[in-house]
C-alpha cells in the first residue's frame, strides 16, 4: 500500500506538468501515450526512492512506526520529483541553456511529449476551429470574439489577458487569406478559454443573416438544428410557412428518404399558398407559375404520404400539409426548440412578389429578448393568421385547381385515411387545410 501511496504522488506531480503545458484540453493531453510514459517515469522514481529508503533504514528523526512510515512515503516520493529535475551542470547549445543530469530524462520525454500532443491536437484543433467559425468572416470575428470569449471566462489573469490581446495583434498583422486567418484567431483563443467557450461564443457572434436564401446556407443549418434535437425531447416539431414550397418540400422529403432519422418522431406542418388565391384578383402580383408549384406540391406530399404511410408511422411521423390566403410578407421555418429561420418578402423590378432568394434571418433557441424576441413574435402572428386565413366554404364551391388530388394524414399506430379535396371528408381548422380526418380517428 505504501508504494502505491507514493507513487501516486509520483503521478499527480508529473501529471500536473503536462496539464499546466495545454491549456485548452489539459485532460486529453494526460492521456497521450508518450505523456503516459512521462507520467510513468516520475511514478516509477518515487517508488524506487522509497524502496532505497527502507533499504537504507532512514527514519528522518521520527520516533514511532507510523512517523517514520508517513515521513519515508512523504520525502520519498517528493524527494524523487525534485531530484529528477536537477542537473548536474549546464551546457550552452544554439542559444539554449541545456541541462545534463537526471533532467536530461524527464527534457527528452518532455520534448517527446509536447511533439505528439501538438501533432494529435493539431488536427482535433483544426476540425474543431474550422465548425466553431464557419459563416464567420475575420472582421466579425475579430471584433466580436476576444472580448466576448474574455468576459465568458471568470479566472483568466491579467498576465493571461495581456498575453491573448498580444497574440491575437499579431494575428490581426498577419498576411493571410480571411478564412485562415479568422481560423487563426480561434486558435489563440481556444489556448486560453477552450474548445467548448470558443463554440459557444462563436455562435452567439455568428451572423444571423443567411445570403441567398433557400439558394445558400438555410437548409443546410436547418438540418444542424434538426439534428440537434435529442430522442428524449418532449416535442419535435417543425412548421414551414412557405410561398409554394418549392425548395422545402423537396429538401424535407429527400431527408424523410436518405436519413429517416433525422425526422424520426418529428411533426411536420407544412403551410403553402393557396393555388386559387394565386389566381384570383391579386394574381398581378405573383409569378404566374407559383400556382402550378403549389398544386404540385400539394399533390406530391399527398402521394408521399400514401405511398409511405408504413414508414412513417414506423418512424412515428406526422406530415402535414395546409394552405393559407395570404400576401407571404414573412415566411420561413420554426421548431419546437425555439429555433427561427425568418425572411421577408421583396418586390421585384416588375412589381411582382420576388422568389425567397433573398437573405434569411437564422434566430437561435434561448435567445428571446429584444429584436430577436420581436422578430419572433411577429413570425407567429403571421403564421397564427394563415392557419386562419382560408374562412369555411361548401365543400363542393372549391375551383377544378384541386379536383382529383388526394391528400394522406398519417397517425400513429394506424393506416392512413384517404379523402379527396373537396369530398366532404374535411372536418378540420379550415377548408385551406389538407390533411383529411373522418369521424371516430384522433
Amino acid at each position: 500500500m505504501d508504494y502505491v501511496v507514493v507513487a501516486v504522488l509520483g503521478v499527480l506531480v508529473g501529471a500536473s506538468e503536462i496539464v499546466s503545458r495545454y491549456r485548452d484540453a489539459p485532460w486529453r493531453a494526460v492521456w497521450n501515450p508518450a505523456a503516459g510514459a512521462y507520467v510513468a517515469v516520475n511514478a516509477a522514481a518515487a517508488i524506487a526512492a522509497l524502496s532505497l529508503t527502507r533499504s537504507f533504514g532512514l527514519t528522518f528523526g521520527a520516533d514511532t512506526p507510523g512517523e517514520v512510515r508517513t515521513l519515508q512515503i512523504l520525502i520519498a516520493g517528493l524527494s524523487a520529483v525534485a531530484l529528477l529535475r536537477t542537473s548536474v551542470f549546464v551546457i550552452r547549445v544554439g542559444g539554449r541553456d541545456i541541462g545534463v543530469g537526471p533532467i536530461t530524462l524527464l527534457q527528452v520525454l518532455l520534448f517527446a511529449t509536447d511533439r505528439d500532443v501538438d501533432r494529435r491536437r493539431a488536427v482535433e484543433r483544426a476540425r474543431i476551429v474550422s465548425g466553431a467559425l464557419r459563416d464567420l468572416s475575420y472582421s466579425q470575428a475579430r471584433d466580436a470574439l476576444p472580448k466576448y470569449c474574455l468576459t465568458l471566462m471568470q479566472n483568466v489573469s491579467r498576465d493571461e489577458e495581456a498575453e491573448l490581446l498580444h497574440r491575437v495583434r499579431e494575428v490581426d498583422e498577419a498576411d493571410m487569406e480571411d478564412t485562415l486567418k479568422a481560423n487563426a484567431l480561434g486558435l489563440v483563443l481556444m489556448s486560453i478559454v477552450g474548445d467548448k467557450v470558443l463554440t459557444a461564443a462563436a455562435a452567439a457572434a455568428r451572423s444571423r443573416i443567411i445570403g441567398r436564401g433557400v439558394l445558400g446556407e438555410v437548409y443546410p443549418r436547418l438540418r444542424e438544428v434538426l439534428g440537434a434535437a435529442g430522442p428524449g425531447d418532449a416535442e419535435r416539431r417543425l412548421d414551414v410557412l412557405g410561398i409554394t414550397l418549392h425548395t422545402a418540400w423537396p429538401n424535407i422529403r429527400q431527408w424523410l428518404i436518405d436519413e429517416p432519422g433525422l425526422l424520426a418522431g418529428w411533426t411536420i406542418h407544412l403551410r403553402v399558398l393557396d393555388p386559387d388565391f394565386l389566381t384570383s384578383d391579386a394574381s398581378s402580383w405573383y409569378d404566374p407559375r407559383w400556382a402550378e408549384e403549389a398544386g404540385n406540391v400539394v399533390s406530391d406530399v399527398a402521394a408521399y404520404n400514401k405511398d409511405n404511410a408504413d414508414a412513417l408511422s414506423a418512424a412515428h411521423v406526422s406530415l402535414r400539409v395546409s394552405t393559407y390566403r395570404l400576401v407571404p410578407a414573412v415566411h420561413g421555418f420554426r421548431t419546437s426548440d425555439g429555433s427561427y429561420f425568418i425572411s421577408i418578402a421583396r418586390w421585384d423590378a416588375k412589381g411582382k412578389l420576388g422568389r425567397p432568394y433573398q437573405s434569411y434571418e437564422y434566430l437561435p433557441s434561448g435567445d428571446d429578448e429584444g429584436r430577436t424576441g420581436q422578430y419572433k413574435a411577429l413570425f407567429d402572428n403571421w403564421l397564427v393568421r394563415a392557419d386562419a386565413s382560408c374562412p369555411e366554404r361548401d365543400p363542393g364551391a372549391r375551383s377544378g385547381a384541386f379536383e382529383g388530388n388526394v391528400v394522406a394524414v398519417e397517425k400513429d399506430g394506424g393506416d392512413p385515411v384517404v379523402g379527396k379535396q373537396g369530398g366532404g371528408d374535411h372536418v378540420g381548422t379550415g377548408s385551406g387545410e389538407l390533411v383529411v380526418e373522418v369521424p371516430g380517428r384522433q
